[in-house]
């Protein structure tokens, strides 16, 4: 098992090496790889974030509070900090996105193009097509998505995914015997863009409508932009039980 720790790394191997080494031959290799893998790491080079978004929002308060993950937020982008971030998260729920990058627009769009940067794009709305079209690049309609409770992952399978399950993208609470589970929206809007990949998307329950994707990868350039409508910050946690907390927290 390997973890990032800090600037350093933590391996845990529990295989019996030590007391098969100079009797099994690979025991002695896997020593040997393990101690050359730790030798040579070199750690990742550092990324910038940023949150695009009002600073009492529901997605700057969890991921400050419950993920407590280390982020700038800002009320709006300055085009002046941009050579310096790798990732910018847009909030799109809170109804201020596109006046919040008005005034960088044209910078944005240079960035988005450069190795290495993303765009993540939470929870668009249709007034947010024009937006998403322009930094993309190729057309990108956001429409609302009629009794969304799961998406299907796409195949072959993106490494974005990696360890969510399909159960995981189910937003059903499971209520204690004999009340019957209670489906919550997993997204409100799903994207259609023929450009890039869907990686999740929902069907309509009749199956008469086409598919409507819940996470879509668009490449602009030679970076990417990500657009993100499962709707984790939507539901507070009187309206969901465990299990569908640790499924958004997977997701998360």
């Amino acid at each position: 098992l390997e973890i990032g720790c800090g600037s350093g790394l933590f391996l845990c191997c529990q295989m019996d090496l030590i007391e098969k080494s100079g009797r099994a031959p690979v025991a002695d290799m896997l020593i040997r790889n393990l101690l050359k893998y730790a030798l040579e790491y070199r750690p990742p080079a550092p990324k910038r974030a940023m949150l695009i978004s009002d600073k009492d929002a529901a997605m700057a308060s969890l991921f400050k509070e419950r993920y407590a993950f280390i982020i700038e937020q800002a009320d709006a982008l300055n085009p002046g900090s941009l050579a310096d971030l790798d990732i910018i998260f847009v909030d799109g729920a809170d109804g201020k996105s596109i006046d919040r990058l008005a005034g960088s627009i044209s910078e944005l769009k240079q960035w988005l193009r450069k190795k290495g940067k993303t765009l993540v794009w939470h929870r668009a709305s249709p007034g947010q097509s024009d937006m998403l079209s322009e930094l993309a690049g190729e057309k990108i309609a956001i429409s609302k998505s009629e009794k969304a409770f799961n998406l299907i992952k796409t195949l072959p399978e993106d490494p974005l995914l990696d360890g969510i399950s399909m159960f995981d993208m189910y937003y059903w609470t499971f209520a204690v015997f004999p009340a019957r589970p209670r489906p919550l929206a997993i997204i409100e809007h799903g994207v259609k863009c023929g450009a890039g990949r869907s990686l999740a998307e929902t069907f309509s329950a009749d199956g008469k409508a086409a598919p409507a994707s819940g996470l879509h990868t668009v490449p602009v350039g030679d970076g990417r932009l990500l657009i993100s409508q499962v709707m984790w910050d939507a539901h507070d946690a009187g309206s969901k039980d465990a299990d569908l907390q640790e499924r958004q927290d997977r997701y998360i």
